[in-house]
């Protein structure tokens, strides 16, 4: 009996803390790793946004079509691998219009994720960067605050190493050569990171592309709850 007592209060336990664990979204770079990704729930609506394209595996096949040197930043959500080789790409679809939450996250310091957007504080839609450098402050890099500011809605917390690697690809202007589902996209792919594939001798193929393969939340309250539950069949299979 005490011991199915402390079983139950294991898995309360365990049920609690999944619910009040920060989210974390885990991404697997093709060739490069992995990096992991907090989320904030001091912005709400730019974490449901992100969990939605996440969750329903719009950024399965996503590419990351900017690395800017000059504003410091690495870029994706928008492309992904089309289905159609000849495209190259196709877009992510996107869902909506997400309000600025500027105020309720994070600095743009080093490694915080935030919302890519239009001069609009209310543009946000798929679009999200990395800072590769403090961003927060500046004469030219005041993210927080400049133009109503960006929002910072998370911060990478492990595989630093392959977003630094991402970050280190060479660059290259490729908004004149190809474009996604037909239409020229320049201003997407003027600083496009590709693979070492790629050394501008043939054709731009997609496996030049900087690709995440997947994205998932990880853990899974599922999984934790599946944890539990197996030990307290085990224990009773036991008695």
């Amino acid at each position: 009996m005490r011991r199915f007592i402390i079983v139950c209060v294991l898995v309360a336990g365990i049920a609690q803390g999944a619910a009040a664990a920060p989210t974390k979204v885990t991404f697997d770079v093709e060739d490069l790793g992995s990096f992991a990704v907090q989320l904030l729930d001091s912005t709400p609506l730019h974490r449901d946004n992100f969990l939605y394209y996440v969750q329903n595996g719009l950024y399965d096949g996503a590419i990351i079509n900017r690395s800017d040197s000059t504003n410091r930043v690495i870029q994706g959500g928008g492309f992904c691998l089309a289905d159609d080789p000849s495209y190259l790409l196709t877009y992510v679809p996107v869902n909506g219009t997400v309000d600025y939450e500027g105020d309720l996250g994070g600095s743009n310091v080093p490694y915080a994720l935030g919302m890519a957007r239009s001069s609009d504080p209310d543009s946000g839609t798929n679009q999200w960067y990395i800072n590769m450098a403090d961003n927060s402050d500046g004469f030219d890099h005041d993210f927080d605050t400049g133009e109503e500011g960006y929002t910072v809605f998370g911060h990478v917390v492990s595989g630093f190493d392959v977003v630094d690697a991402i970050y280190a690809q060479t660059v290259w202007n490729a908004g004149m050569f190809f474009s996604a589902d037909g239409t020229t996209e320049n201003g997407n792919f003027v600083n496009l990171p590709l693979m070492d594939t790629f050394d501008n001798t043939g054709p731009l193929e997609q496996t030049d592309f900087v690709v995440l393969t997947s994205a998932a939340v990880t853990p899974e309250p599922a999984t934790l709850a599946l944890v539990a539950v197996g030990g307290l069949a085990l224990l009773r299979r036991r008695r």
